[in-house]
């Protein structure tokens, strides 16, 4: 995780990026959204052969220039899995009342 200061200047984003997708295999861009403050690209991809979901977050200032950049990356079916269980439900479930009914009770 990179949290403030976080990496400043084009040479600086462009050598991160370069080092992350270099990481991914099989690329494939499902989603691209946006207007013109904010637009978001979701991708599937392979990380060692197991497969991701890639979100990407791109704010702009007012003269179009990238300002803020978000990478979130979320393994196939471990989100499902927490999500879809019936039997109990998970803290953070519960925390932002995503728990069933039977596990409630």
């Amino acid at each position: 995780m990179i949290s403030e200061p976080g990496f400043e200047g084009r040479d600086s984003v462009a050598a991160l990026y370069a080092m992350v997708f270099d990481s991914f295999s099989d690329v494939e861009f499902t989603h691209d959204l946006g207007d013109e403050d904010a637009h978001i690209f979701v991708a599937k991809a392979r990380v060692l052969g197991k497969p991701m979901t890639l979100t990407t977050l791109l704010k702009s200032d007012v003269d179009g220039r990238i300002r803020e950049i978000w990478v979130m990356v979320a393994r196939w079916g471990v989100s499902q899995r927490s999500l879809t269980r019936s039997d109990r439900a998970s803290p953070s479930a519960e925390r932002v009342g995503l728990s069933s009914p039977s596990a409630r009770s």
